[in-house]
Order: C-alpha cells, then structure tokens, then sequence
C-alpha cells in the first residue's frame, strides 16, 4: 500500500507540473506571436500583436509597429512609436526617428534633432546610422550641427538618468 500511495503522490506532482507549465510554454510573448503572423502573411493579426507588445514597453515591438504605421501612412504615430523605443537605445528606432526628422514625416522638419538620433544610433554601433549621418551633416551648417550637439549632449544625460518614479 505504501508503494501505492507514493506512486499516486508521485503521479499527481508529475500531473501539477505540467499543468502549471502548459500555459507558460504555450502562451507565446505577442511579439513572437506577431513575428509569427507576418511569416505567415497576417500582417492585419500581426500589426494588432506588435501593437500590444509595443503597449507593453517591448521597445523591438515599437519600432516594428511604428514601421508598421508608417507604412499605412500614420507618420505622426510611427514617430511617437519611435521615440519609446529610441529612448530606450534602440539603434534602428533611433534611426526611423532622425529621418523622420530629417524629412519632416510626423514630425516637424528638424535637422538638428535628426542629428541628435542619428548620433545616438551610430553610437550604438549601428553601421547604417552612419551613412544617413554623414549624409545629412552635408545638409547641416555649422549652427545647426552646434545646435545638434548641445541637444546630444543633453539627450545623453537624459537617457543615462534613471526614469523618475510614479
């Protein structure tokens, strides 16, 4: 009896685990389930998971939601989707948010914002923003690249101080 019983304990340990484990393994994050309905070619299903992902702070998910946006002609959102993400040293949304900036998409037209974007991307090492740097610095005067450079100067003690608390 006693074999028995411990089997019956063993079983219903074993049983309560994989309980508890099924919905963790199987509730995907919404931005690998958006990632998996663009593959599949759902961009509508993708576009609203991207967007849950984004409102949960998921700064890849704001980027590719703001691209998202973008592309269906919201450039004013798109680059407040940006901006989240750029905020939070996310190369590729610093670089949509200084071209959009750059151009005036969403935005008003700003070159010496679009340079302090674009700076912050090639410092994180992204090989892309430095094309689109050295590019619009060929369209900038000296004012406005001193302009650029206070307002980097202070973006960088900005996005080095800890959020404040709510």
């Amino acid at each position: 009896m006693i074999a028995f019983a411990e089997l019956r304990n063993a079983a219903w340990v074993l049983f309560l685990c994989l309980a508890l484990s099924a919905p963790a393994a199987l509730a995907q994050d919404p931005f690998e389930q958006g990632e998996a309905a663009l593959k599949a070619g759902d961009r509508k299903q993708a576009m609203q998971l991207f967007e849950q992902a984004a409102l949960a702070g998921n700064a890849e998910a704001q980027n590719r939601y703001g691209n998202m946006v973008q592309n269906a002609g919201g450039a004013k959102v798109a680059s407040q989707w940006f901006e989240k993400a750029a905020q939070q040293n996310h190369s590729r949304a610093q670089i949509n948010l200084g071209v959009n900036y750059q151009n005036g998409w969403g935005v008003k037209k700003d070159k010496a914002e679009a340079y302090v974007w674009l700076s912050l991307a090639v410092e994180n090492g992204d090989e892309l923003a430095k094309g689109f740097l050295d590019a619009l610095m060929k369209k900038m005067n000296k004012k406005q690249i001193a302009d650029g450079d206070h307002r980097l100067a202070e973006r960088r003690a900005a996005l080095a101080s800890p959020a404040p608390s709510h």
